[in-house]
């Protein structure tokens, strides 16, 4: 904003430089003149031009001064108001000066608008400010005027334009205030459309909203979903208090008011409250307080959860009467698999007993027959309990150092007595990469193969059956290998592979009658791929044979340092022979009883029994045992209880070795053995050389120490 001078101060100085000249005049006829009278008066009146002259000046002083006193005053209204000046010629629209507050508006440099018109710039439309002109000329201002502008970044947006008509140096120009919309809108139109808003949310909210005086309860005002939860008008609610209608008890929300005071503010709280006709309704509050003409109220959304707590109460009761019926499931299948498997140890152990009797051709063909049903029953038993762990989530894989080669020859070995007789070979293919040594689970990887090569042997009656390990990728600490097991059997119908990987289907019928099965393999073959990670995959066609594949990824084995061996004393037992061993057999079914005696004896062992386990933990105390065998399910005390008090003995008898010996499945694994103090775990029917040596393992370490 530039310095001018005002009219009347042109007036003075002209003034007194007229008095100035006048008085020089007067000086100058003085000093040439002689009459003494005339040089008298003519000095008069050079004093008085000079005294009028102090005089004029000293009031050209006086305004210069208020003159600066206002200029900076309005200098200063003109930089620092926050709303943009500007000002401009009227016709030509030439931008003369502008404010701080219409820089930051529009985003120009000073020196870019001075001398530019507001419409070659872009800032106005063209029209529109001939529009503003016209309406200038008629009124001589304009005020309140909604205008479109553009500012630098080229986005428009809306201001509210006030323009005065000035004259400035005689020509007509305009000085223009420029106010947002959003902060020059009618404050009370602003806040009636706010409530306007407020009042159509509150009112059609499907969430229940109460606007409640803090202290004494009152209902202030409630919206509809509010009032059909409680079943009120809203004439019975407004003016009355929650505790009076009944909506909430005194003591509750005494606490709950006490808590919203301390907090500021509840969220999804969960209160119990009552509707009109006593109904309990259980809501969820969200509280905030307020202040409403110096008054705390509380404002309250609420929503019904009453159907909600219905069923999360009975999805409880569900759920515990679930884990009712899955623990007497698992108590039937423990009690099964103990009742099937026990007799199965028997007999089983009965025919290897004699087995190595002396007997006549026919005889071994009948102890073979035995034998071949007995393992048949006995896998279709572990299939039924296997497939019941992996259901109830507690099948446990192992991860240990195993060779894939290993598991094959093993495979290779327990397949044979089915090969034979069949005109079929069994071919074995180890692509390129095939690791001596992975990490993972041989038994289960294992079990896989026996169902999935089992198939293929039982439906090929000639041809081929070939193996395929192979690399599908690997990274530097797993790799992915591939199974695949390919037959030129009687091969399956492709609508049919679907459901072979379904608990007890078949392809159909009449493969059941002719070849058995129970149809759980494959089922326990696929659950067993994915809970490592893995895919399985079929393919056939009928009379072409089948093609079953999986992936399974596997950890990749990490030679470990070696770590020094423990050599034993000379007077300990070799590694293959048990002669002179004690051990101690506790078990309570007479025929296991004897097989295990017997079984024990062949190998020289010194083996004495304890028929429950009271006697086993009296026996322990009183001699000396390289190891126990301890059944688990007995009577007066079972195995897991007579564990714990062996363990507790006082004597060095305490740290026996003690082998677990179940014909239930279901009840211990190797891990649960170790927590209850066990050492190790057989399963019953045993395997003679299993049994062999696990006892050995033990003995060894005990005497190696």
């Amino acid at each position: 904003m530039k310095k001018t001078f005002s009219g009347r101060a042109y007036f003075l100085v002209s003034t007194l430089l007229l008095l100035v000249a006048l008085a020089t005049i007067l000086a100058v006829v003085q000093f040439t003149s002689t009459d003494s009278m005339l040089r008298l008066a003519l000095l008069s009146l050079y004093i008085i031009p000079i005294i009028a002259a102090f005089f004029f000046y000293r009031k050209i002083l006086e305004k210069e001064k208020a003159f600066d006193e206002t200029y900076e005053k309005l200098s200063a209204i003109f930089e620092f108001t926050p709303v943009g000046i500007y000002i401009a010629e009227l016709t030509s629209g030439i931008i003369l000066d502008v404010n701080q507050g219409y820089l930051d508006m529009f985003g120009y440099e000073k020196s870019e608008l001075i001398g530019n018109s507001s419409v070659a710039l872009g800032i106005m439309d063209i029209k529109e400010r001939e529009q503003l002109v016209a309406e200038v000329h008629q009124c001589g201002f304009v005020r309140n005027k909604v205008m479109r502008f553009k500012p630098k970044s080229g986005v428009p947006f809306t201001c509210v334009l006030s323009y005065k008509l000035v004259k400035i140096k005689g020509k007509e120009c305009g000085i223009v205030l420029l106010n947002s919309a959003s902060t020059h809108k009618d404050l009370d139109t602003a806040l009636l459309e706010n409530m306007r808003k407020f009042q159509t949310i509150f009112d059609s909210s499907p969430t229940g909203i109460s606007i409640v005086e803090l202290e004494s309860g009152i209902i202030f005002d409630s919206n509809e979903s509010f009032l059909q939860t409680y079943g009120y008008t809203k004439e019975e609610v407004i003016g009355h208090s929650t505790i009076e209608l009944g909506i909430i008890r005194p003591d509750d929300r005494k606490k709950y008011i006490t808590e919203l005071k301390s907090e500021g503010s509840l969220r999804n709280r969960e209160e119990i409250t009552f509707s009109k006709s006593g109904k309990k309704i259980t809501a969820l509050l969200s509280d905030i307080i307020i202040d409403l003409n110096g008054n705390k109220y509380s404002l309250t959304l609420l929503n019904d959860i009453s159907n909600r707590k219905e069923l999360e109460d009975q999805l409880a009761v569900a759920t515990e009467k679930n884990q009712v019926a899955l623990k007497a499931k698992e108590r039937f299948l423990t009690n099964v698999s103990h009742e099937l498997r026990t007799p199965m140890n028997g007999i089983i152990g009965m025919v290897n007993l004699l087995a190595q009797t002396q007997l006549n051709a026919e005889q071994k063909e009948y102890a073979t027959g035995i034998t071949d049903a007995s393992n048949i029953l006995l896998a279709i038993i572990n299939d039924i309990l296997d497939i019941s762990k992996i259901n109830a989530e507690k099948m446990v894989f192992e991860v240990i150092p195993f060779n894939v080669y290993d598991t094959l020859n093993n495979l290779r070995l327990l397949m044979e007595p089915q090969i034979a007789g069949k005109d079929i070979s069994v071919f074995t293919h180890m692509g390129a990469g095939i690791p001596q040594k992975i990490m993972g689970d041989p038994m289960r990887l294992f079990q896989i193969f026996l169902n999935i090569v089992g198939n293929a042997i039982k439906f090929t009656q000639q041809g081929e059956i070939n193996i395929f390990i192979n690399v599908k990728k690997e990274d530097l600490k797993n790799i992915w290998l591939e199974f695949i097991i390919k037959d030129t059997g009687i091969g399956i119908d492709p609508e049919s592979i679907p459901l072979l990987f379904e608990p007890f289907m078949q392809a159909s019928l009449d493969t059941t009658r002719k070849y058995g099965g129970t149809g759980l393999g494959l089922s326990i073959s696929k659950r067993l791929v994915e809970m490592q990670g893995g895919t399985i995959y079929a393919e056939s066609k009928v009379g072409k044979g089948s093609v079953f594949s999986f992936q399974i990824e596997y950890e990749k084995y990490i030679e470990a340092e070696k770590q020094p061996t423990i050599l034993l004393k000379k007077d300990t037992i070799n590694e293959e022979s048990l002669s002179g061993v004690r051990v101690l057999l506790v078990e309570d079914n007479k025929i296991s009883q004897k097989v295990g005696l017997r079984t024990l004896s062949n190998w020289g062992i010194i083996a004495e029994l304890a028929e429950n386990g009271r006697l086993a933990v009296e026996m322990v105390a009183a001699n000396y045992y390289d190891a126990v065998l301890m059944d688990i399910q007995m009577p007066e005390m079972d195995g897991i209880e007579a564990t714990t008090k062996i363990r507790s003995l006082a004597s060095s008898s305490s740290k026996v070795p003690i082998i677990a010996m179940t014909a239930s499945t279901t009840l211990l694994n190797k891990e649960k053995c170790v927590s209850l103090g066990m050492d190790d775990y057989i399963s019953k029917p045993f395997n003679p050389e299993a049994l062999h040596d696990v006892i050995l393992k033990w003995v060894n370490t005990t005497k190696g120490k």
